[in-house]
């Protein structure tokens, strides 16, 4: 037991003989305990959480339910030590650190409360620390309609070798595939199309996509687009459980836009653009339109622009929109559904962000949000500075 600090140690017996009662139990019998635990040292010490937290702590919000998604929970709460302090996170995503000198839980900042699922640490092996991991290009995973994950990544080597993963919803990894192409393959993605899994890669300056699937494996590699040199943009989006979509700009002065079913193409799409772009594409279920954001002509206006094309044909919704413009620091506006719980149809709106680095071109210094309709009207938010 622990007194104002220091260890008082008790003679006390190997538990408690249930025939005896709590006046007649002989010298040294521990009779209970309430509130205390033995510690890895055999300490009884207080049990974790019988520090209250007060009721006039300074900041926090209200102890309400909610999991940071579309419903409310009471999860995640959780009692952890950070260092050596103890620290209590609520359900609303606030967070607590327990005072050492009055031994009350003041409010420390907040977590987050989404609910973690489960945490993998598989890896689609290679080395991935040295100065051209993934080669400029982030790794990239989907999950399937069945719960499937498909990781897909670039090895640190000069070859460009493209290494895939595929993993059970336990978690239980059941195929790998450590290299995929013919060749030195300079951009890697995946997606999830109902069951199926589809990877597009790039080989020099063209984008082959390949299905894959949990019970046969790799398919045969098709095709789908060519650009007008390896340096080149181009990006996909999955959709429906059994479309998804490519936007690639095909020549020196177009970008194209193609929906495809398994590796072919349904429907596809032009317009003019200049100069090399760096392109992205979200194609949404919920509003059954597809956003195509991209920075033209970015060495001379630098105009971060987007299109609307409707996902059942790609007939153009919303004609070219800009939303700012500077050469060099800037990049292509990455879409969202905007979900409003409070109106009658939630999704109506897209929520963009884009890059902004500094006027050399080499640091990362902001970014760029808004929200845009798809008649092609932005509201641009505030530019969030790191």
């Amino acid at each position: 037991m622990a007194r104002e600090g220091n260890v008082l140690w008790l003679p006390c017996g190997m538990g408690m003989h249930q025939e005896f009662g709590e006046h007649s139990a002989p010298p040294g019998t521990l009779y209970s305990v309430t509130n205390s635990r033995l510690d890895t040292d055999g300490a009884l010490i207080k049990r974790p959480g019988m520090s209250g937290i007060t009721a006039n702590v300074t900041g926090g919000g209200a102890q309400v339910k909610g999991n940071g998604s579309t419903y409310v929970a009471e999860k995640p709460r959780f009692l952890t030590t950070v260092g050596d302090t103890p620290t209590i996170g609520i359900g609303n995503g606030d967070v607590f650190a327990r005072n050492s000198v009055t031994g009350d839980f003041v409010f420390s900042g907040r977590c987050s409360t989404a609910q973690p699922v489960k945490k993998r640490k598989g890896d689609v092996g290679g080395s991935y620390t040295t100065s051209n991991s993934y080669r400029g290009h982030q790794p990239g995973i989907a999950v399937n309609s069945s719960g499937y994950v498909l990781t897909c990544a670039l090895g640190s080597t000069a070859a460009g070798v493209g290494r895939l993963m595929v993993e059970t919803p336990d978690g239980t990894r059941i195929w790998a595939q450590r290299d995929i192409g013919a060749g030195n393959i300079e951009k890697i993605q995946c997606l999830a199309v109902g069951s199926t899994f589809y990877v597009i890669y790039q080989l020099a300056a063209e984008v082959y996509a390949v299905a894959v699937s949990v019970t046969a494996n790799l398919g045969a590699a098709t095709l789908v687009g060519t650009l007008p040199s390896s340096a080149h943009y181009w990006d996909t989006s999955a959709y429906d459980g059994t479309h998804w979509f490519l936007a690639f700009q095909s020549a020196a002065g177009t970008m194209r836009v193609d929906k495809f079913a398994g590796t072919t193409s349904a429907a596809n799409a032009t317009f003019a653009v200049t100069g090399t772009c760096p392109v992205s594409i979200y194609a949404s279920a919920a509003q059954a339109k597809v956003w195509v954001g991209y920075y033209n002509d970015p060495t001379v206006t630098g105009n971060v622009r987007f299109r609307v094309r409707a996902t059942s044909d790609l007939t153009e919704v919303a004609a070219e929109t800009t939303i700012v413009s500077a050469a060099n620091i800037y990049g292509p506006p990455l879409f969202g559904d905007r979900y409003v719980a409070s109106e009658p149809t939630q999704i109506t709106k897209a929520t963009f962000v884009y890059r902004v680095v500094n006027t050399t071109g080499t640091q990362l210094r902001a970014m760029g949000h808004g929200i845009a309709a798809s008649s092609g009207s932005v509201a641009a938010g505030r530019t969030l500075t790191y």
